[in-house]
């Protein structure tokens, strides 16, 4: 039976090294995607990781590299 109250909107939480690898391989320039299908979680929970670790989200697309 389900409780009484507001259900929580997020899932899960992930565990912390999940989160790490996360942001870690976020900040490695691989895309939101990417990064979660390669660790088995939705790209919307690598999102949130990368948001809560004080990161920020890159624009989408593809980008030029200026060397």
């Amino acid at each position: 039976a389900r409780r009484a109250g507001p259900t929580p909107r997020n899932g899960p939480e992930l565990p912390q090294h999940l989160r790490d690898e996360a942001v870690a391989l976020y900040a490695s320039r691989l895309s939101l995607l990417k990064v979660g299908r390669q660790l088995g979680i939705a790209d919307n929970m690598v999102r949130a990781a990368v948001l809560a670790s004080g990161g920020t989200i890159r624009p989408r697309g593809r980008h030029t590299v200026v060397v």
